[in-house]
This record gives C-alpha cells, sequence and structure tokens, in this order.
C-alpha cells in the first residue's frame, strides 16, 4: 500500500522542480530568441553544488549546458560524453549524466528512462536526484504502456526509505515546519498525547545518553511491548540503530517476524539494512527472514529483497541470482535482473549469462 500510495503520489509531480530554477539568476543568457524565452519561463539548471570553475571539465559542461538551452540535443549530449570520458572524477559528472538523459527524453524515449534508472541509482546525494525522478515520472505518466513501471517501483523503495529517515529527524530535532504529507505517514506524530511524547523523549535521551547493556535492555522491553503506544515502540526502536549490542539485530528480527503492525515490520527490515554489522551476516540475516516470511506479506518480502540488493555483496549477488533465476514471483525476477547489472563484478556477469543461455 505505501508502494502505490507512493507512486500515485509521485505520478503527479510538476516537471519544473526546484533545482531547475534556484540558480535562475546566475546562468548566461542564451543566445536566441526563443531561448530567451525558455531561460525565462521553462525549466533552468543549474551549476552543480561542488562545481568549481577549476575543475577540468568546467569548459565542457558550461558548453553541453549552452547546447540545451539551444536545444540541440544531439550536440549535447556529445559534449557531456566527452566529459565523461576525458573527466571521470570532475565534480559535474552527476550534472552531465543528468543533462545527458535529460537530453535523450527528446529523442529516445526509451533510451532516456534507462539513462534515469542508472542515474537515480548511482547519484542518490545528487542535487538532481529529485529533478531525475520527476522527469522519469514525466515519462511514464505520457507513456504508451507501462513496461517501464519497473523503473519507478525500483526506486520507490529508495525514496521510501529516505523519507522515512528524514520524517524522523524532523520529528527528532522538531523542525517547526510542517512535515510533508508523504513523510507524514511514517512519522504520525500528530494526535500523540503529551505523556506519550515525554516518554518518546526520554526514550531519545536514553539512546543518546549510552549503548550499554542496561540502556538496550530498557530499549528492548519497550519496542517489544505490545501494550506500549506504536510511536513510543518505534522511537524505542530508532534509538538503538547505532548500538553495537549484537541483540540488537534480533529485537529488529523478532519484530519484522511477529509484530502485528505492519508499519513497525517495514521499519524492522530498513533498520536491520543500517545495522553496523558485518555485511555478510546481514545478508545472511535478511535472506533467513526472507524465506521465512508468509507470501502473503508482499510489501514486507519486497521491503526485504530490497535491503538485500542494497548491500550488493557477493552473498547478496547470490541471492538475487537465485531469484533471477528461479523465483517465482516475476516482478522481484526482474528487479533481481536489474540489481544484477548494477551491481556489476565478474560474479553478477556469470548470473546474468545464466539467464541468457536457453533453458
Amino acid at each position: 500500500m505505501v508502494r502505490r500510495l507512493l507512486c500515485g503520489a509521485m505520478l503527479t509531480l510538476p516537471l519544473v522542480t526546484g533545482a531547475h530554477l534556484a540558480a535562475q539568476t546566475q546562468l548566461a543568457a542564451p543566445e536566441d530568441a526563443r531561448a530567451a524565452t525558455r531561460y525565462s519561463v521553462a525549466r533552468l539548471g543549474q551549476v552543480p553544488r561542488g562545481g568549481d570553475p577549476q575543475d577540468p571539465g568546467h569548459a565542457l559542461y558550461q558548453e553541453g549546458y549552452r547546447l540545451i538551452l539551444l536545444e540541440k540535443w544531439g550536440e549535447a549530449r556529445q559534449k557531456f560524453d566527452e566529459l565523461l570520458k576525458k573527466h571521470p572524477r570532475s565534480s559535474y559528472e552527476d550534472a552531465a549524466r543528468y543533462w545527458s538523459a535529460y537530453a535523450l527524453t527528446h529523442t529516445q524515449r526509451e533510451k532516456a528512462l534507462t539513462a534515469y534508472e542508472q542515474f537515480v541509482h548511482q547519484h542518490a546525494s545528487s542535487a538532481y536526484y529529485d529533478d531525475a525522478v520527476a522527469d522519469m515520472a514525466r515519462l511514464l505518466r505520457t507513456a504508451p504502456d507501462t513496461s517501464h513501471m519497473i523503473v519507478m517501483s525500483m526506486n520507490v523503495r529508495l525514496l521510501e526509505r529516505q523519507l522515512r529517515r528524514e520524517a524522523r529527524e524532523l520529528s527528532r530535532l522538531r523542525i517547526a515546519a510542517p512535515v510533508p504529507p508523504l513523510a507524514r505517514r511514517f512519522v504520525e506524530v500528530e494526535g500523540v498525547d503529551e505523556e506519550t511524547l515525554l516518554r518518546m523523549e526520554a526514550v531519545r535521551a536514553l539512546g543518546d545518553a549510552s549503548d550499554g547493556e542496561a540502556s538496550f535492555t530498557m530499549l528492548r522491553g519497550i519496542a517489544l511491548d505490545h501494550s506500549q503506544p506504536r510511536p513510543l515502540r518505534e522511537t524505542a526502536m530508532e534509538s538503538m540503530v547505532g548500538f553495537t549490542n549484537p541483540g540488537v539485530v534480533q529485537v529488529y528480527v523478532d519484530i519484522a517476524r511477529k509484530d502485528t503492525s505492519e508499519i513497525l515490520r517495514q521499519i524492522a527490515v530498513d533498520y536491520i539494512g543500517e545495522a553496523p554489522i558485518d555485511k555478510n551476516q546481514k545478508v545472511t540475516v535478511l535472506i533467513q527472514l526472507y524465506k521465512t516470511t508468509p507470501r502473503d506479506r508482499v510489501e514486507q518480502r519486497e521491503a526485504i529483497f530490497y535491503s538485500i540488493a542494497d548491500v550488493g555483496n557477493d552473498a547478496a549477488v547470490d541471492f538475487l541470482s537465485d531469484v533471477a533465476l528461479t523465483g517465482q514471483d516475476y516482478d522481484l525476477r526482474r528487479d533481481a535482473v536489474y540489481y544484477l547489472g548494477s551491481i556489476g563484478g565478474e560474479r553478477a556477469r556469470s548470473a546474468l549469462t545464466r539467464i541468457l543461455r536457453p533453458q
């Protein structure tokens, strides 16, 4: 349900997003009248954060972006390709990839979707990330079929996870600003009585003070106590994320397996993925959880699947290979193929080769 809500919301995102307008006064004026009109009323780019005039790719980026404004899509892509080949470590790398994908939207829709898909997977911290997601949504909204909905399904999980983190941080810091509607789905502090809010603050303070055995025992008791208010239990789970106590992961596993709250089960899966433990151990725990989670918990199984794929180590590759080759859920098999391609390496290539062999 969370995925469907987010996907529906994302498909209504406007074409012009904040990053396109942020540097309107900083850009050089275009060279012709049509471009000048676009400059003032249409989507606008920005010099990427971290961009440096001393960067070796600076001149190529500026030239490529000038060609974008002039709608010379093929020439612009050639400039950005040249930048990426000559200066792969340039601070303009993510900007060049974004605008190259944007140019493709005007010439080759299918390749544009693939380029955006790769961008959002590889550049989650880029200033252009939200723009790329919005552009993908626009392409999907106007697509003649739904063959590329997998692009959204694979990235909604990442957005969903990020929304949860940001919403928790907003609640924690008590920022005096309205929590975004999507984020509120995960916070839901509104309507919580003052006594519970006070106890939530105490739980946070306990987690901040120490990750010792006494703090862990107290927080574990609250997190596993079904009689406690859900916001309080969620706060206890959050407060244990950075604990080094090996029992923390087992708390999350118990909640993911047995809890009656779907929200807490989903959050528990996220926290297992964030736990400060060895990657092999993490994947082992997640795979076991995936195998023992009832098939009717579709959303939870998908959450576990994406957490495993996010780790991306050899054990994760082996798991993805098995899903791609023998899985019963066709959508997850496609997602597994995508992640194998994204992870790369000889192990992943070998798995993809086996998929391509005639059965």
